[in-house]
């Protein structure tokens, strides 16, 4: 019965006394690069992504669709930001600028408040934005956005969509 190169070449590996020599040294390059070789303590790799599908019957997308939330993760470093537990800073009830956003089909020159501002009973009404060091809230228009007890933001929705 004829083993041909493979066969042979096992028969070879298998009876030679250098078997073992060999098996030593592929487990001693191994050890040898795994310690060696340069590994990324703390991987920078965030991919939040949830896909969620709603059934609408008979409506355009136009119709049943509103953007609620959007998440955007940046990776980077930055100061971190004082926080106070006092009074905000401003409650004079004037927004901080304008800026111009895309809304409904048509770019709008929308006002923009600092997060210090709001305070009190003030109620900014949509569309709106309010800006603090490390985020952005945008207030869609039909709704509202005041402070709540605990110094957190709380948006309302003000009317029903038609």
């Amino acid at each position: 019965m004829s083993l041909g190169l493979s066969g042979a070449l096992t028969r070879a590996f298998i009876r030679s006394p250098l078997t073992p020599l060999l098996l030593l040294a592929a487990l001693a390059a191994g050890a040898l690069a795994l310690i060696s070789l340069p590994r990324e303590e703390e991987p920078q790799i965030s991919v939040p992504m949830v896909d969620i599908m709603v059934t609408t019957n008979g409506y355009k997308a136009a119709d049943a669709v509103e953007l609620v939330t959007l998440r955007l993760a940046a990776i980077g470093r930055m100061a971190r930001p004082q926080i106070s537990a006092g009074e905000p800073s401003s409650t004079d009830g004037s927004a901080a600028g304008n800026r111009r956003v895309y809304v409904n089909d048509q770019w709008q020159n929308v006002a923009t408040w600092r997060r210090d501002a709001v305070g009190g009973s003030l109620e900014i009404c949509g569309p709106a934005i309010v800006e603090e060091d490390y985020t952005a809230v945008y207030i869609a228009p039909g709704w509202s956005l005041t402070l709540g007890r605990d110094g957190h933001l709380v948006a309302a929705r003000r009317e029903e969509l038609a």
